[in-house]
C-alpha cells in the first residue's frame, strides 16, 4: 500500500525539464502495399505534426499547461522554424544547428500499424555541450 502525503504538491514555480529529441512527423496512408519503384501513389490521409520523444512529451505538457523547459536542438531550416512556432516562447533558447531538421515519414497501414522512415538531420549532432548551454 502506498503512503499518502497530504499537502505535498508539485511546485508550479519549478519547471519540468525535458531533454531529448524533437522532429517533424509527416504521416501518410493508408498504404496496403509498397509502391513500385519509379511510380507515384496518392493516399487519402496526410498529417504533419510534432514528433520525437521530447517533442511529444513537450506537446503533452503544453496541453496540460504545465510549467516546462525543453532542451532540444533543431536545424536552421523551414522545418526547424515550424517546430519553433509550435512551441512559441518555449523555443526561444533552443539550439539551432547548421543542418537540416530531422523528419520522419510515417506510413500508416490498413491494420493501423505504422512504418517509419527518418533522416538523421539535427538529431545526430545533439550533444552534451548543447544541453549544458541550454540549461545555463
Amino acid at each position: 500500500m502506498t503512503k499518502s502525503h497530504p499537502g505535498i504538491r508539485p511546485d508550479p514555480a519549478r519547471p519540468i525539464i525535458s531533454i531529448g529529441t524533437i522532429n517533424v512527423d509527416q504521416l501518410m496512408g493508408p498504404i496496403a502495399h509498397w509502391p513500385q519503384p519509379g511510380t507515384e501513389t496518392v493516399y487519402p490521409d496526410y498529417e504533419m505534426r510534432i514528433g520525437g520523444g521530447c517533442g511529444n512529451f513537450g506537446a503533452a505538457l503544453m496541453a496540460l499547461d504545465a510549467h516546462q523547459h525543453i532542451v532540444v536542438n533543431v536545424g536552421k531550416d523551414a522545418m526547424g522554424d515550424w517546430l519553433c512556432t509550435q512551441f512559441g516562447p518555449l523555443a526561444d533558447h533552443w539550439h539551432r544547428s547548421d543542418t537540416v531538421t530531422s523528419v520522419t515519414f510515417g506510413l500508416t497501414h490498413p491494420d493501423k500499424e505504422r512504418t517509419f522512415l527518418s533522416n538523421e538531420g539535427h538529431s545526430s549532432i545533439f550533444d552534451a555541450t548543447m544541453v549544458r548551454e541550454m540549461l545555463a
